[in-house]
């Protein structure tokens, strides 16, 4: 129903990375997903890779019927996100003897049958994530267009920088 009401009270789509991205800054809050997150536990992702480094792995994923990533994100300094308990996420072989105890559950990947998960250099942040506990110069907004990084400046006041 929400889905629903939302698309019927905008001129454009309001679910596109795009609007997303606007509603995460205007919110002040990043959603966490449990959406195949191991022990179902809801986390935020994050990646310690930048926007050039990611661009590779940008690619169209038929098992879940959409893109790995998407061109638009918010960087958060490296010691802020550290201080927030953004934390690294732990890689394992599944052929080894790798044993986590259900607490750390959540913070555990597997390098992978057919991709090797590790090259994402992910970091996960259990539940929501609060923004505000960041200040501003702290973070940095990645876009898909000029335009897009333009809007969301003179919007919000947060430094953004286009893909292309």
């Amino acid at each position: 129903m929400d889905y629903y009401s939302a698309v019927l009270e905008s001129d454009v789509y309001p679910r596109s990375a795009f609007s997303t991205l606007q509603n995460i800054i205007k919110t002040g809050k990043i959603t966490a997903s449990a959406k195949h997150m191991p022990g179902k536990t809801a986390a935020v992702s994050f990646t310690a890779l930048s926007p050039h480094e990611i661009v590779p792995l940008i690619r169209w994923r038929q098992r879940y019927l959409q893109m790995s990533f998407e061109p638009y994100g918010i960087g958060i300094d490296r010691q802020c996100a550290a201080d927030c308990n953004i934390l690294p996420v732990q890689y394992y072989d599944k052929a080894s003897n790798y044993h986590h105890s259900a607490e750390d559950l959540w913070l555990s990947q597997s390098t992978g049958t057919i991709t090797d998960w590790r090259c994402e250099k992910e970091f996960r942040h259990r539940g929501y994530f609060d923004l505000s506990q960041v200040a501003y110069d702290k973070l940095i907004c990645f876009c898909f267009t000029k335009n897009e990084a333009s809007a969301l400046e003179s919007t919000y006041g947060i430094r953004t920088v286009a893909f292309v």
